[in-house]
């Protein structure tokens, strides 16, 4: 990758919640590998993404016992 960015992988336990706050003119990618998310109101399942442009910190919650992986990038 030719840009500032950082790629983040983790599994979230079932009920568990985590949160990341992306750095300074940066974004957030989420991409669930497997099992359930929900990000706000929206959930996520397997393969599923969300793009997360205009908040500071993203707030993900596993529904189910889940893997994903957190892409921040420039905006």
């Amino acid at each position: 990758m030719r840009q500032k960015g950082q790629f983040l992988l983790g599994q979230i336990r079932k009920g568990k919640t985590v949160a990341h706050g992306p750095g300074a003119g940066m974004g957030l990618f989420v991409f669930v590998l497997e099992g359930a998310v929900s990000i706000g109101k929206e959930r996520l399942g397997r393969r599923d993404s969300a793009q997360i442009t205009d908040e500071k910190e993203a707030t993900i919650k596993a529904q189910e016992e889940s893997k994903a992986l957190l892409i921040e990038v420039p905006v």
